[in-house]
């Protein structure tokens, strides 16, 4: 059995742990922490976390799978949009909110959802989009196909963001949402960043 040195404050002598230790450990932590979550949100005071956590533990809850994607299988990553500052907000979101001034959220949207928003708030680009024949048009073929091919082969995918900045808005992730509307993919986790600068 592989094994690992700890040292206690007891002796101060190298002991020997075993990884099994090691792992009951963990599993112990994990179900603690689970328990004060619990606790907490049937005392109807969960943290922003704890909602954040409940999200992440529902992926795919409620999606619609088609098109070669197994069921259950979900090809997006709750934890990363590929941005590092929205990376470091899903992180770090009392920090942000603090200093920046900035709140973050997941909703799970159709990609159809995604573009209506885009268009409602007036994305500076979408006037392009529209005379080009639509987001399909002024996407990249080639990119949607390679990434609905992905999904398919199961490799995961960050989420979509779409950034509010007072009457602007900002997106990333068009491509992501044209391959998942290809697969017929109708929830999609999208983070929702708003800057209010009033919470600075």
């Amino acid at each position: 059995m592989a094994e690992v040195i700890r040292r206690t404050p007891e002796t101060e002598k190298a002991q020997k742990y075993s990884v099994v230790d090691l792992i009951i450990e963990l599993a112990k932590r994990s179900v603690e922490k689970r328990r004060a979550l619990n606790k907490r949100v049937l005392a109807g005071k969960p943290t922003d976390e704890d909602l954040m956590e409940l999200a992440l533990s529902s992926v795919g809850a409620g999606t619609k799978i088609a098109k070669g994607i197994g069921k259950g299988r979900f090809p997006f990553n709750l934890k990363t949009t590929d941005l590092p500052l929205f990376d470091n907000l899903l992180k770090h979101p009392a920090y942000f909110k603090r200093n920046k001034g900035m709140t973050r959220r997941i909703e799970f949207m159709s990609p159809r959802e995604y573009f209506r928003r885009i268009k409602q708030n007036r994305y500076e680009r979408f006037k392009d989009w529209e005379e080009a024949g639509g987001f399909e048009e002024w996407a990249e073929a080639q990119k949607i196909e390679k990434y609905a091919n992905a999904m398919r082969d199961n490799s995961k995918f960050p989420m979509p963001s779409l950034e509010h900045q007072g009457n602007y808005l900002s997106q990333e992730g068009r491509h992501r949402m044209l391959a998942a509307e290809r697969l017929g993919i109708d929830r999609v986790p999208t983070l929702i960043v708003k800057n209010r600068p009033e919470l600075k």
